[in-house]
């Protein structure tokens, strides 16, 4: 995960919490990411510990896998895909929020 692209000191503040929530998506797709290759790493370690020959390749085929990424991944784009349709449905000021300048 890069930097943050989004400057959050917008009066927009849906829309800031929308590119916060959008960051949150990304960030949990790279934990995923990170939790599925350490626990390929440590069931490879078991079985070479347990016996399984070196000279043999380990091939893994995990659909949970995809499926876990696919699924980080649609929930981000229905939340943009919402915000969006919100955005378009009711103009600018969509983007500001239920605020008040009392």
């Amino acid at each position: 995960m890069g930097a943050s692209t989004h400057s959050y000191e917008s009066t927009d503040i849906l829309q800031g919490i929308v590119y916060m929530l959008l960051e949150v998506f990304d960030a949990t797709s790279d934990l995923y990411q990170t939790l599925t290759i350490k626990d390929k790493r440590d069931l490879e370690q078991k079985l070479r510990s347990n016996g399984y020959p070196s000279s043999r390749k380990l091939e893994f085929i995990d659909d949970a896998e995809v499926n876990g990424t696919r699924a980080i991944l649609t929930d981000k784009l229905a939340l943009l895909r919402r915000y969006e349709d919100g955005l378009r449905d009711a103009g600018p000021t969509f983007a500001v929020g239920d605020v008040r300048g009392d």
